[in-house]
């Protein structure tokens, strides 16, 4: 199937991040005011309402402008959106609104403007009047005085959406917003957004000022800082770290540190801390060894045993408050035989001291694992307290329960199943793969995003090797909370591998670097429409670098694992696993898997295997088939031309170049099978000089859009065509299979159903005054649509004469104002 080729714009995400990590802070207008262009002494400062409106005969011009002081923020901005609701006025979405960002220039208008002073008198550099006129979309400013958040300053730079109960809202977010927002923080700390009408509308609005009756309707700022958590590590030895220094806390500040968050670690003691914990600072906790959960006294002997319950009577008073604190009681007690029947009773009691103490604080609790006590101190012999463990575990859901229902912030972590009497040292404290378990366990415990109500898991399925992987900088890349992401890599900072279910983060790859998956899972949820009908996507992710199809990725033909390499093995045991982690954190859920992504053929071509590629390739996508899923959809990642320095291999007396063959024999196995899509890397760059095999940042980024447009296509041709058709080849792009004439690939494009012909893209014109005539077509979600115009069809360049509107299932009606120079006009879909 050949790649699918997309209209790209750049497209404005709200990211909903996790709430531990980063402050949430909501920013109302200091000031804000509009006014009419030309009319000097019209202000609109001081009223409920701000009055946008463009006229298409001359060049007046309604400007919004509204303030936000920043200077209270103290913590860089991570991510930001700005939103103003709609008051009365024209159908918003029949047109669109601008936001820019009023520079700090000399010339320009002050920061600290007054709502009843600025006028258009008033006004510094930014405009451009009255020198060009408001025609064909022509800017009123300056573009090197204003910032634009789309990287165009006189196109479209928001989202605007429909609802009933809020009216309509004009929205923009995204890392522009936040680079700029950044820099007024930091350089004055006040921010000015300009709202305007982009020119040849001719509508009018009103929106909400900051004097707004309407509750809630106000124009605001959200904004997300990256704050510095607190976590209080709290327990007996192993928290602590007995047997390892650090314990779980090094792999804990690392694993949270790697995906972007500010910690600091807590607490009195700074006892058995590792190098980097001491280096970085991090040495504290209050692990105490044999404590229990209260004073207690052992059975066998009448020894005292201090309690964590009294220590917190004097420990909390001399640390800060906790943001956080992980939890994890209760095994002395069961190990000496304390009142086990009432231990749950007892950590009962240490909750609710917790938060008597810290009312605010989220405290996450871990069950206990199943331990065998060598030397026990209850019985001087083996005691196995698997009942006991599983009972006070028990207990412990019903504390949590009944704490949660108070509206307290407690959670339980499951520990018990995470570690096995392998994971631990002498019977009882963990080992140092133990104590990384238990680090990524708290880990993802912190940094999970909130609960959804979600009833349809989406999955996806990612292997290959090191581009696969992935080897490129993971800087100044955005995390996924909406997007579940189960992966297995080998990490080679930790002790062990990393399999486990968190969500869609940067660094998930060996050396914590970035591979396709960041863009791949952001963008087919987005294409799929993934955040609407409690509908979530997800991504099970195995790759090792430099094996190789021949060996470690062969297929044994068969659904089970025999015959299969060690690579495929793992990757099979990977999917079951993270299915089965899925469905319990989504149990009522609908999960299916998909799809599958495939970036491999490196080591192949580098070790002469290239001529068995195209047989161990097909042999590989049957086997996965016949093992998960019948008929799943598979899109390969062709090898690049610009890896040749590294792959140019001959291959023995044929004196074939190794590249060349896997390169074909992807390009082969595509066209013979109607279920497998391709895409191009030709063009994406390589780490050079030192690296010329893996694929740079810019590259991986790019290479995880066109996996995930590839894929949208191929899972939206499945659904709507039978398994004959697909195997007849009716479902390739270029094929229209119902016959309106618009072939799939455009289809897909619009959204239209490719084996039905009644939706296809029918364009309706219906005439307005001697200037304007409002063109209306099909809308669907996920699409964006703009209105082109030309002169005439041999010759020239189509020229945007609306700006470009968002989709959702639906008609549209776009008003469009008649150029004097235009004679024909068309309707241009892009897939977001």
């Amino acid at each position: 199937m050949n790649e699918i080729k997309q209209t790209v714009v750049v497209m404005v995400l709200a990211l909903s991040l996790a709430s531990i990590g980063h402050a949430y802070i909501t920013l109302n207008p200091v000031a804000d005011t509009s006014f009419e262009w030309g009319i000097n002494d019209n202000n609109y400062g001081t009223t409920d309402g701000l009055h946008l409106r463009q006229y298409t005969s001359n060049n007046r011009d309604y400007f919004a402008y509204i303030r936000f002081d920043l200077s209270s923020i103290t913590n860089p901005i991570t991510d930001a959106t700005f939103r103003v609701q709609q008051q009365s006025g024209a159908t918003i979405n029949s047109g669109r609104i601008r936001v820019l960002g009023l520079d700090n220039l000399a010339g320009n208008t002050a920061q600290n403007w007054g709502e009843t002073a600025i006028k258009p008198s008033t006004l510094g550099g930014e405009f451009t009047f009255p020198a060009s006129a408001l025609t064909n979309g022509v800017s009123p400013f300056y573009t090197n005085r204003v910032t634009s958040f789309d990287g165009d300053v006189a196109g479209i730079t928001e989202e605007i959406t429909s609802d009933a109960a809020t009216l309509e809202i004009v929205k923009v977010s995204g890392q522009p917003l936040v680079r700029w927002l950044e820099n007024r923080r930091t350089n004055g700390g006040l921010a000015t957004l300009i709202v305007d009408i982009p020119a040849g509308q001719g509508v009018e609005y009103y929106l909400h000022s900051r004097e707004t009756a309407t509750n809630g309707a106000a124009p605001e700022l959200q904004i997300f800082t990256n704050a510095t958590v607190k976590v209080w590590p709290l327990g007996d030895s192993i928290t602590y770290g007995a047997n390892v220094a650090g314990g779980y806390r090094e792999t804990l500040y690392s694993n949270l540190t790697a995906r972007g968050y500010s910690i600091k670690l807590i607490g009195t003691s700074t006892g058995n801390a590792s190098t980097l914990l001491s280096n970085a600072d991090q040495a504290h906790h209050d692990g105490h060894s044999g404590y229990s959960i209260t004073n207690a006294v052992n059975i066998d002997d009448g020894a005292f045993r201090a309690g964590i319950y009294e220590g917190v009577e004097s420990w909390h008073s001399s640390i800060d408050v906790p943001d956080v604190i992980l939890l994890m009681i209760g095994i002395n007690d069961l190990n000496t035989g304390y009142q086990v029947d009432t231990a749950a009773d007892r950590l009962d009691l240490l909750v609710n001291r917790l938060f008597g103490y810290f009312p605010n604080t989220r405290i996450l609790v871990a069950s206990l694992s199943d331990a065998q006590q060598v030397n026990s101190y209850r019985h001087g012999a083996t005691n196995d307290i698997a009942a006991a463990v599983s009972n006070y575990n028990a207990g412990m859901l019903s504390v949590v329960a009944a704490h949660r229902a108070m509206g307290q912030k407690i959670e339980r972590v499951d520990m018990h199943s995470k570690l096995t009497l392998a994971d631990l040292a002498d019977g009882l404290h963990p080992n140092a793969g133990g104590y990384v378990k238990m680090g990524n366990v708290w880990a993802d415990a912190i940094g999970e995003a909130p609960a959804v109500n979600a009833t349809r898991i989406r999955v996806f399925l990612q292997g290959g090797q090191s581009n696969a992987d992935g080897r490129a900088g993971a800087t100044e890349q955005p995390s996924y909370p909406d997007i579940d992401f189960y992966y297995n890599v080998n990490h080679i900072h930790d002790v062990g591998v990393v399999e486990r279910l968190t969500t869609l983060f940067p660094r998930a790859s060996r050396d914590r670097n970035l591979g396709p998956e960041i863009t791949f899972g952001r963008r087919l949820a987005d294409i799929l429409g993934c955040d609407t009908n409690n509908t979530r996507l997800a991504i099970i992710k195995h790759a090792e670098g430099a094996t190789s199809l021949y060996s470690n990725w062969k297929a044994g033909g068969n659904v089970t694992t025999t015959g299969d390499g060690a690579e495929y093995v793992t990757f099979q045991q990977t999917v079951a696993n993270g299915m089965a982690a899925l469905s319990n954190k989504y149990p009522n859920a609908a999960i299916a898997i998909e799809g599958m992504i495939w970036m491999q053929g490196e080591t192949d071509a580098q070790a002469g295997h290239g001529a068995e590629y195209f047989g161990n390739l097909t042999n590989f996508i049957a086997d996965v088939r016949a093992t998960i899923k019948p008929n799943l959809p598979f899109v390969i990642g062709r090898l690049s031309n610009n890896q040749s320095n590294y792959l140019d291999r001959t291959t023995g007396a044929t004196g074939v170049l190794g590249l060349g063959l896997v390169q074909n024999a992807q390009t082969v196995v595509d066209a013979a099978d109607h279920r497998v899509g391709i895409v191009n890397t030709d063009d994406l760059g390589v780490n050079d000089p030192n690296d010329d095999i893996h694929f740079n940042t810019t590259s991986q980024l790019e290479l995880g859009r066109r996996f995930a447009y590839e894929t949208a296509y191929l899972v939206s041709v499945t659904s709507q065509l039978s398994l004959a058709q697909i195997n007849a080849g009716l479902g390739e792009p270029n094929q229209d299979p119902d016959g309106d004439g618009i072939i799939n690939s455009k289809e897909f494009i619009i959204g239209s159903d490719v084996s039905v012909s009644n939706p296809m893209f029918m364009l309706g014109l219906e005439t307005g005054d001697t200037n304007s005539f409002s063109l209306s077509h099909p809308l669907y979600s996920n699409r964006l649509y703009q209105v082109e115009a030309r002169t005439n069809l041999t010759d020239g360049i189509w020229s945007i004469v609306t700006t470009t509107a968002s989709g959702s299932n639906g008609i549209m009606n776009l008003p469009v104002r008649i150029s004097t120079d235009a004679a024909f006009y068309r309707v241009r879909a892009i897939l977001r």
